[in-house]
């Protein structure tokens, strides 16, 4: 299990077909304690008391109130003696075109996606920074890297893009408190939300841009989330994950990267996942033929996590993107 005895904070996390609710059960299974965090309090209650295992809880969170948060959080520690992970998940979208968007909506997007993002990560980081350990998992999405996504505008991507933005900055700045933050980039995920708002030849539109042939699941995206919440990725952070079925890449940097990508989209069809992994400075026999003590004193300068990587940590990521967890 590779979140036994941790303990998790989920925001919007009550949905029964949302990627909030996916995380908790994937992550209780796991064996990690969880506190799920709604606007809907009775919601919360429900879906905590479904989870695997036992001692989960519920409560409601607005996580646009800075207070609520804290209040949340203290509530978590409360029932459990430390916080080891939060996953930022409540957000909305809002498919305005950019010459619709009013000023009430614009503060709503921004409200719930970013502040809230900003309000329940400083709730949790003092205790995590006290441990000197945590993971804070940011749901952004493809729609900030490639402006606008399947359903949200202008503003909705602005929101995301800032939480990609967010998590950067935060990652650079808490990585020698050994605290990773990541963020999530979906594409098009089945959940609730996007099954209110898709008709038949909308979805046969979006399959048909797909590679992998289908839409993506919710337990998909736990599966990254999980990666990132645990010691498998103990040397990531300040990423931007990206699960899409191949619908969508960033620019290729080497020819490596564009192989890749290219197979990936070509072998796609046939249900054949290809990924590249990019480690900076692992501490390998290569590595340690080449260094000098002060070329590895100024390497280590420009790493917040202090440290240079090493094999194993490679290795877990590989791992990640062999197995189910990395299916889309």
């Amino acid at each position: 299990m590779l979140l036994k005895n941790r303990t998790v904070v989920i925001t919007g996390g009550a949905s029964p077909r949302g990627l909030g609710l996916a995380c908790a059960n994937l992550f209780a299974e796991h064996g990690a304690r969880i506190q799920i965090l709604d606007l809907d309090e009775r919601a919360a209650l429900a879906a905590a008391a479904t989870l695997p295992g036992s001692g989960h809880i519920g409560g409601r969170c607005d996580v646009t109130d800075k207070a609520e948060c804290d209040a949340a959080v203290a509530a978590a520690l409360e029932a459990f003696p430390h916080i080891d992970v939060l996953v930022n998940i409540a957000g909305i979208t809002s498919p305005q075109r950019l010459m619709e968007v009013d000023a009430a909506t614009y503060e709503r997007v921004m409200d719930v996606n970013m502040r809230g993002t900003l309000f329940m990560t400083q709730a949790v980081v003092p205790g995590m920074r006290a441990r000197r350990s945590g993971s804070i998992i940011n749901m952004s999405s493809v729609s900030a890297q490639r402006g606008g996504g399947v359903f949200g505008g202008s503003h909705y991507s602005a929101a995301k893009a800032a939480i990609l933005g967010y998590t950067k900055a935060a990652a650079r700045e808490l990585g020698p408190d050994n605290i990773r933050v990541n963020a999530i980039c979906p594409s098009f995920i089945d959940t609730d939300i996007t099954a209110g708002l898709m008709t038949p030849n909308k979805l046969a539109q979006i399959i048909a841009s797909v590679p992998l042939g289908r839409p993506g699941h919710a337990h998909e995206v736990a599966g990254c989330a999980l990666f990132l919440a645990s010691d498998l990725a103990s040397y990531v952070t300040g990423i931007e994950l990206d699960i899409h079925g191949g619908s969508h890449y960033s620019a290729a940097k080497a020819a490596m990267l564009g192989y890749t990508k290219a197979a990936a989209r070509e072998l796609a069809p046939d249900n054949v996942r290809v990924n590249a992994i990019c480690p900076s400075f692992i501490d390998t026999d290569i590595t340690a033929g080449l260094m000098t003590p002060d070329k590895l004193a100024q390497i280590i300068a420009s790493v917040p996590m202090g440290r240079p990587g090493h094999a194993h940590e490679v290795a877990g990521c590989a791992l990640f993107l062999a197995s189910e967890l990395a299916s889309y």
